[in-house]
């Protein structure tokens, strides 16, 4: 009898289940729509785009991990947190295929659009516009790095800011996971910090505040301090790194005329975020966004302090590339629409300062489509890397199938083994690896002729061995020192240029790639004994 009951009972919650959905699909068919476009677009350009070795770089160094303690090992010294990397721990111990590296980012990608399109609360033109931008659309989604994190959780945050003392342990999760995912991360989960501790003494102290409970607010600022903290230690080098070398003591004069620097030119460092070659309109952006949100302090110091506070970290420490600058623009973003969710009424006073939010808007949006222009059409006509190219030339070439492959720089080859199986042999660590060691035990200078040693005796395995060159060679005679990334020198004169051509064959050349994953394959003659 009892089973005669529940029959009805399921199929009524399934029919019901399937009306509401079916509702809510008809109230939401323009954000679903904009979503599959959205979807469609980024794929697309994922499958354009070539992995390179940043991208690959970190599911390398999880590929291996036999278990999470190893992961965070495998960390030390990369300057990141762990939460991508854990991300792409348990995607491939799920799939063990190297696909997960994209499909993880665009899914990221696409969870934040999601939030964005249902939740922010800019007009149709306005959330389409920003979709089409740089980062959205290309930046932090075909490209597979830990910055699509970055602005899914800026999103949720942003969500979640109109109820932030209601909702207190929501936010202190989103800050939480947005402290996990890299520096400049770090930096503006230090200003949320600051900005939700200074507007809750400040309501305190004002009588406010009195539903939230003390206990609560304590645990969500403790989970936010906590984020931080993890954070830091994760992320923190020992004295052997030689990826961040300041040229000059962080002191605080030099920490001070660093933000000056920033708030007097802050279109300087923010540039290429915004695809303009002249600093001033960007700087006039950003100082009208600032004079803006005067009237809003908690906001000004998350907008204002992460500009500032990552533009620091551009002078001072490290060169700010388009996707860490993308940072700018996505804090623009998240305060517009902590601004916009304030549902108080204008009244006359505000009239012009929201005509002139508007305008801010649509320049801002305005100006990430056109920095997406260049990038987007570039990803699509020429290859972001060599690696699949290389790939494609050694699966053609079945005498190559199991060659060993030698590197030099060193770091080119580490988007190789996204498409081949082959092993790599780094001439600076005397060692095979996927993952280039970026600490002093990183031989820092580098000779042709000690490049050509060490091939000749890889050599005696009895595997072929390409040496894949990103240096391009003169013979005008000279001595000629080459410097590049990480205080790295490679050096030859003319002598061992002949060595170095009468013990190779030069087979293929690799020069289209946007980034600096160019170079020459040579194969290692075999010497006769």
């Amino acid at each position: 009898m009892t089973g005669q009951l529940r029959m009805p009972s399921q199929a009524n919650w399934i029919s019901d289940t399937i009306y509401r959905f079916r509702t809510w699909c008809k109230g939401h068919v323009w954000t679903l729509a904009s979503l599959a476009v959205y979807t469609g677009v980024i794929v697309w350009l994922s499958a354009c785009h070539e992995i390179w070795g940043d991208e690959m770089r970190a599911l390398s160094l999880v590929k291996d991990c036999a278990s999470l303690s190893d992961v965070f090992r495998a960390l030390h010294n990369e300057g990141h947190p762990a939460l991508w990397h854990l991300i792409l721990y348990f995607s491939y111990a799920l799939l063990r295929t190297n696909l997960v590296l994209k499909i993880a980012a665009i899914s990221i990608a696409i969870l934040a659009a999601a939030v964005f399109l249902e939740k922010s609360p800019f007009s149709h033109i306005q959330k389409a516009m920003f979709l089409l931008g740089l980062y959205p659309i290309y930046e932090y989604s075909a490209i597979s790095r830990n910055y699509g994190i970055s602005m899914l959780m800026l999103f949720v945050f942003s969500s979640l800011y109109a109820e932030r003392f209601r909702r207190m342990l929501a936010i202190s999760v989103t800050v939480f996971f947005l402290s996990q995912t890299n520096l400049y991360s770090l930096e503006i989960s230090i200003c949320i910090l600051a900005s939700l501790l200074t507007e809750y003494l400040y309501l305190r102290w004002k009588g406010g505040l009195i539903s939230v409970k003390s206990n609560v607010a304590i645990t969500a600022f403790l989970i936010m301090v906590a984020g931080i903290l993890i954070c830091v230690m994760q992320i923190c080098p020992d004295k052997s790194t030689i990826v961040a070398h300041p040229e000059q003591a962080l002191t605080p004069m030099v920490m001070a005329r660093a933000c000056w620097c920033v708030i007097t030119q802050p279109g300087l460092y923010f540039m290429q975020a915004f695809g303009l070659s002249n600093p001033l309109p960007i700087s006039i952006l950003i100082w009208g966004m600032f004079l803006y949100f005067v009237r809003k302090p908690f906001v000004v110091i998350i907008l204002m302090g992460g500009i500032i506070g990552i533009g620091m970290i551009f002078h001072a420490v490290y060169h700010g590339y388009p996707r860490h600058q993308g940072f700018a623009p996505l804090l623009m973003v998240a305060a517009l629409w902590m601004d916009k969710s304030d549902r108080t009424p204008p009244g006359n006073a505000r009239v012009w300062a929201l005509r002139l939010r508007e305008g801010l808007i649509y320049l801002l949006l305005g100006l990430e489509m056109w920095a997406a222009y260049v990038p987007v059409r570039n990803g699509i006509l020429l290859p972001y890397s060599s690696s699949e190219a290389v790939a494609q030339f050694i699966g053609q070439h079945h005498e190559y199938r199991d060659a060993i492959i030698m590197g030099e720089p060193d770091f080119y080859m580490e988007a190789l083994p996204y498409y081949l199986e082959n092993p790599l042999y780094f001439p600076r660590e005397h060692r095979f690896s996927k993952v280039v060691s970026l600490t002093t035990n990183n031989q820092q200078n580098l000779s042709l002729t000690e490049l050509l040693v060490t091939a000749e005796q890889v050599q005696k395995s009895g595997r072929p061995v390409l040496i894949a060159l990103g240096h391009r060679l003169s013979s005008d005679g000279r001595s000629i020192r080459i410097r590049f990334n990480y205080g790295k020198t490679f050096e030859y004169d003319l002598q061992a240029l002949k060595s170095f051509n009468q013990s190779t064959t030069k087979i293929a050349d690799f020069q289209s790639a946007l980034t600096n994953e160019r170079y020459t394959l040579y194969e290692l003659r075999t010497r006769v004994p």
